[in-house]
């Protein structure tokens, strides 16, 4: 164990150095998103809130149910590679984006048309946001441990998305203003990373993916597919059950939840581009490396949702108008959420990068099941509070799932049966 302290260290030494760059982006990058959310809950008010953060939940769950798989496939693929194969990793990754981009903005377009009202307006608005989506690299930057670009990406995009909402969205009929300012942010933060990675390393405009590269995309896919089910399934369940209003009560408390959950997301990247650099030498120090990860990710969501539950209902008082009073409460109980999803996410990206992926579906899928069923009985029996409840219930199942499956693939791989955690997708 001695000998592989130092090189734990170093590991995390270096993880600290590269979260710093990306946490010093999406902390400024998540602030601007919620004065964002500030002002499109005090303009638009609940019903047009709850509307737009319907048509968010849609086009944000087939975002990332389709690229969640080539974008942790991007960083894990690139992490290993020498620098003349970086050329064509990006030219693979802009050719399989550019195919699902234009299906998703078809599919969105036809979500759209067929939802009722505001949010199926909304829906339309926000399909535009994947065209630009094309020429996304962001994650080959996280493989190769170049983080200070993705910094300026995330403040950039979002000093762009905060411009252009505080000069067109003014009132209640703007949220169509909205959804069209997240996408030109989308595009602006896009051109701006794709152009950085053709200058330093090249980049082939398309080129033929490989398919043993990128197939392991599919069952990431489909888990992250039940992990968005799970994340999103209240806002669902409480404009099925209680109407675009009671959506934007859920939507003013949940939000500001999944801020901080987003930020675990992206910070696991780093750890995976690291994890994956280790997961190539010693089983002793990726596994010591992994449980020292999953430690401080514990402990920093139980102190940030002892803080949060505390500031819940007087934050909202202030930050919100009176009409989102009921919000507080909400909060106050929704943020526990995030005592548990740190480490459940650390728990994902590691049987991603020990190449367990069809485990890391069959678990996600078992706590999306469980998450489901908790909150729809949840929203019947309690209305929106019992969506809350029912998320964190869901949460409790998923994070416990994934991490027994992560401890498991983690511990194969020091005792040296490689075989176990190296499956084909």
């Amino acid at each position: 164990m001695n000998q592989t302290t130092p090189h734990t260290r170093t590991h995390l030494a270096l993880i600290g150095t590269r979260f710093f760059w990306v946490a010093a982006g999406n902390v400024a990058s998540k602030a601007m998103m919620f004065v964002a959310n500030i002002w499109l809950a005090n303009r638009l008010l609940e019903q047009g809130f709850g509307a737009l953060n319907v048509a968010f939940t849609i086009v944000n769950y087939l975002a990332l149910f389709a690229f969640s798989g080539i974008d942790t496939v991007a960083t894990r693929h690139a992490a290993g590679l020498d620098e003349p194969l970086l050329r064509r990793c990006a030219g693979e990754l802009v050719a399989l984006r550019t195919v699902t981009s234009l299906a998703l903005f078809v599919l969105s377009l036809a979500a759209g048309f067929l939802l009722p009202g505001m949010a199926g307006t909304m829906t339309v608005m926000y399909a535009f946001s994947f065209l630009p989506q094309c020429i996304n690299v962001v994650n080959l930057f996280y493989g190769v441990e170049w983080t200070w670009p993705v910094t300026i990406y995330y403040i950039g995009g979002r000093v762009v998305y905060l411009g252009l909402l505080l000069a067109f969205v003014r009132g209640t009929a703007d949220g169509a203003a909205a959804a069209l300012a997240f996408g030109a942010a989308i595009l602006a933060e896009n051109v701006f990373l794709y152009v950085l990675w053709a200058r330093r390393h090249g980049a082939r405009m398309f080129a033929s993916p490989r398919a043993a590269t990128w197939l392991p995309a599919v069952p990431i896919m489909l888990a992250s597919a039940a992990v968005l089910l799970h994340e999103n399934a209240g806002i669902i369940a409480v404009y099925a059950f209680r109407g675009e209003s009671a959506a934007g009560l859920y939507c003013a408390s949940y939000r500001l939840v999944y801020v901080a959950i987003s930020l675990t997301a992206l910070f696991s990247f780093v750890y995976l581009a690291r994890y994956t650099r280790i997961e190539r030498g010693d089983a002793a120090a990726r596994r010591l490396f992994f449980l020292r990860v999953a430690g401080v990710c514990m402990a920093a969501g139980l102190a940030a949702s002892a803080v949060l539950s505390v500031i819940a209902r007087p934050l909202v008082a202030l930050v919100y108008r009176p009409v989102y009073a009921d919000s507080g409460v909400l909060l106050s109980v929704a943020v526990w959420q995030f005592a548990l999803a740190p480490v459940r996410v650390i728990a994902f990206q590691t049987l991603n990068a020990c190449h367990a992926q069809r485990r890391a579906a069959a678990m996600a899928l078992l706590g999306a099941v469980v998450s489901l069923a908790a909150v729809i009985t949840g929203v019947m029996a309690y209305g929106i509070m019992g969506a809350v409840a029912g998320t964190i219930i869901g949460e409790a199942a998923l994070g416990c799932a994934l991490c027994a499956a992560a401890v498991g693939a983690v511990n194969r791989a020091g005792a040296g049966t490689r075989s176990g955690n190296r499956e084909e997708a």
